[in-house]
């Protein structure tokens, strides 16, 4: 995974290239709110994490390059596109 800043106004401090969405749960809240649990992998590593509406459009299967911020000590999506 790569850990650059550079190219395409991608967003996020972490940037982490060429990652498949493996698993991805949407979980519904009492509130009406959501957020899914999402596996993302280069099929060397894995990370698990969460996500709001930023992975709405994510589609399990595909690749995506990613931009990542820490928020509260959880890394947090804030940026994606789809990989070449």
């Amino acid at each position: 995974m790569a850990n650059t800043n550079t190219n395409n106004g991608m967003k996020g401090l972490l940037r982490a290239n060429g990652l498949m969405v493996v698993q991805k749960k949407k979980v519904d809240m009492q509130d009406g709110s959501y957020f899914y649990n999402l596996g993302l992998s280069n099929f060397t590593d894995m990370i698990i994490c969460t996500a709001g509406k930023v992975a709405d459009e994510l589609e399990t299967g595909k690749k995506y390059n990613f931009g990542f911020d820490f928020l509260d000590k959880k890394l947090k999506i804030v940026s994606y596109e789809v990989s070449a």
